[in-house]
């Protein structure tokens, strides 16, 4: 409940910024990466059907690293594979270099 509170919060706010459809897409991605580690995660618990890391990798890339980061870090998924540490600190650079972008 917490978090549509919060997504939902987001998404209103993104309406009143000038960037509103910026700020909808980081909103979508980064909820859809935190739900994709945490699905994953339960998913390997129970020996289900899992994404694949390239899905993974490529949502953390596509501007969805914040989300990528809490989810890793909330349920404890893949923070033993350097690979998904790279790109965890690769998105983050990337999105840095966008911000100092004009």
């Amino acid at each position: 409940m917490t978090f549509w509170l919060a997504f939902l919060s987001a998404a209103e706010l993104a309406l009143v910024l000038p960037h509103a459809r910026l700020a909808t897409y980081l909103v979508a991605v980064n909820s859809v990466a935190f739900a994709a580690f945490c699905w994953d995660k339960s998913q390997a618990q129970r020996d289900g059907f899992r994404l694949s890391e390239l899905l993974l990798h490529g949502l953390t890339l596509g501007a969805g690293v914040a989300g990528a980061a809490l989810g890793r870090w909330l349920a404890r998924h893949k923070t033993r594979k350097p690979q998904f540490t790279a790109s965890t600190l690769g998105g983050m650079l990337t999105l840095a270099a966008c911000a100092l972008v004009p």
